[in-house]
């Protein structure tokens, strides 16, 4: 058997489960739908690297795998990598693990190891492109991948890919299907809750609501709805009211400017920022003080299931920009758009040296997930894969975090196999402004949520706030709508975004600040590149 000086296996995670079998070892983490563990290690325990393949073809869940033999490593991650894994070659030996900052500490990571073009790309947008890490030759494994490590060889293989991009023919696409998938996802869902306390962070939306209705409507009563922000914001309006038709408990929690600033600051938070790390991207922010609120007071059962309504939006084609349809034809327009959607965090980055990194980053992405094959394809699809690959496997899916830090487990039923599948292959017409799926979900209107109380509803300001926006909105008639919307997000934002992400920082440094910032998240992306040693614009420390 390999030993540990040809492989090192580093775990920050608990959760890990651990079986022997003759000359294996079986790590498993994660959960499997109709699967057991002893499933899993029956087929595991006649695993070759010529049949694995196959064999994790046949998974379904949420889910890391390591297997251990005589003759080669095997490491695997889920479909959407939601635990993801880091590795390294050193010296010809494989590290692998599920932190970065455990391999970061283990080889000793540092200014030396960094790659100044791939952290100048995370300090645009908050993550990277492609499975780079901030360090040279350090990788994560992607969505659907496997890696093999044989004779002091690597392979690297995918066993499923993500394909919107592909043209499918005589597909039927009807409301009577995607309600039968929208009731198989939700019952998945039941079945594996065992009965277990289910706590959804409900917001204004539609996703999380569509999520809490089902259970609703079919028969899961062991269920608690969440809100959170600062007080009286317009999510926690709504979510009350549908809660409340629901017949579920609602509990709020309310963020303050000294709560937002102290939990920041606090030891705690910065252990939870390195359990996030997987040295791709930033943590994901907001759900962190909620979590700790419910803990903290005993609000929620210490076994509750988190389960929350990412990515509906996007799955169902809400992020498609407006430029690209199923007319578009130019990989450039894709990759422009791209930039302009996904790199906007700071303007004084947006220069064209810049742009042109990002570029050929992409390219390399491009030719890579489609095998070159670029004629006749979607590009409506191909803009979601890159989104897919990048934003939403390493920042948006990657806030489950926030929950295994607290110790509890979580689901993700937008993003089960049944949802990747309809979606991949669902054509542009019923993506367009999630037509498909909203006329769906208003259909079937489980709980009876849908008809009558609104949905994503405008953000609630004071009088006073209304009242300056106004006057201030006057000026911008003649300079246009694009330098309104940059001057708002300067100097208004700060006031009345609902999740006070703001308040780590004093008013007056975002005042004065010369760069122009997009969201609260450029200066998340700041400290995070501060905490690595690396300049806010992703360059080399003077």
């Amino acid at each position: 058997m390999y030993s540990d000086k040809t492989e090192k296996f580093l775990r920050l995670k608990k959760t890990w489960r651990k079986y022997h079998y003759k000359d294996r070892k079986i790590f498993l983490l994660g959960n499997f739908f109709e699967n057991s563990d002893e499933d899993i290690i029956n087929l595991l325990k006649n695993a070759t690297t010529g049949n694995i393949k196959k064999i994790l073809k046949k998974l379904d869940g949420n889910f890391a795998i390591y297997l251990k033999t005589n003759s080669f490593i095997l490491a695997c991650v889920d479909r959407i990598c939601s635990y993801p894994l880091t590795y390294k070659i050193n010296n010809k030996k494989l590290f692998i693990a599920d932190n970065g900052c455990l391999l970061e500490e283990k080889l000793d990571l540092k200014e030396k190891n960094l790659d100044y073009e791939v952290t100048s790309i995370l300090a645009m947008s908050g993550y990277i492109i492609n499975n780079n890490t901030i360090y040279k030759e350090t990788y994560t494994i992607e969505p659907g991948e496997f890696i093999l490590f044989s004779k002091n060889s690597l392979l690297v293989e995918k066993y499923y890919q993500w394909r919107p991009w592909i043209k499918i023919k005589n597909k039927k696409f009807t409301i009577k299907n995607l309600i039968s998938i929208n009731e198989k996802i939700i019952k998945k869902l039941i079945s594996s809750a065992c009965g277990k306390q289910i706590v959804i962070p409900l917001s204004g939306g539609w996703d999380s609501r569509f999520i809490a209705s089902g259970l609703k409507h079919f028969g899961y009563k062991n269920v608690v709805c969440v809100s959170y922000g600062k007080k009286n914001n317009t999510d926690m309006h709504i979510a009350k009211k549908v809660a409340m038709k629901l017949g579920f408990k609602w509990i709020k929690v309310e963020y303050t400017k000294k709560k937002v600033k102290e939990i920041y600051n606090s030891k705690d938070y910065k252990k939870y920022e390195k359990y996030c790390d997987n040295l791709n991207a930033i943590h994901f922010i907001g759900e962190y003080l909620m979590i700790s609120e419910l803990v903290k007071k005993n609000l929620i059962d210490k076994d509750a299931i988190f389960v929350n309504g990412q990515s509906g939006d996007f799955i169902t084609g809400n992020h498609i920009p407006k430029k690209i349809n199923e007319r578009s034809v130019s990989i450039n327009q894709v990759i422009r758009e791209y930039i302009i959607k996904h790199n906007k965090y700071w303007k004084l980055l947006m220069t064209e040296d810049q742009k042109k990194i990002v570029k050929l980053h992409l390219k390399v992405q491009i030719i890579k997930i489609t095998s070159n094959k670029i004629k006749n394809i979607r590009m409506f699809g191909l803009y979601e894969a890159l989104e897919f690959y990048n934003r939403q496997v390493k920042y948006v899916i990657n806030g489950v975090r926030n929950y295994e830090y607290f110790g509890f487990s979580w689901r993700m039923p937008l993003w089960d196999n049944e949802y990747l599948n309809y979606w991949e292959k669902a054509p542009y017409s019923l993506k367009y402004n999630q037509a498909h799926y909203k006329e769906a979900i208003m259909k079937s209107n489980w709980g009876n949520v849908w008809n009558d109380i609104e949905i994503n509803s405008k953000i609630k300001m004071t009088l006073l706030m209304k009242m300056l926006r106004f006057f201030l909105k006057i000026f911008f008639i003649r300079l246009g709508k694009e330098r309104w919307h940059s001057f708002e997000r300067k100097y208004l934002e700060y006031f009345f975004d609902d999740l006070l992400a703001y308040s780590p920082w004093r008013y007056t440094r975002i005042f004065l600040d010369k760069r122009i910032h997009y969201s609260p998240i450029s200066w998340y992306i700041e400290d995070y590149l501060k905490k690595k040693n690396i300049q806010w614009s992703g360059k080399k420390n003077l």
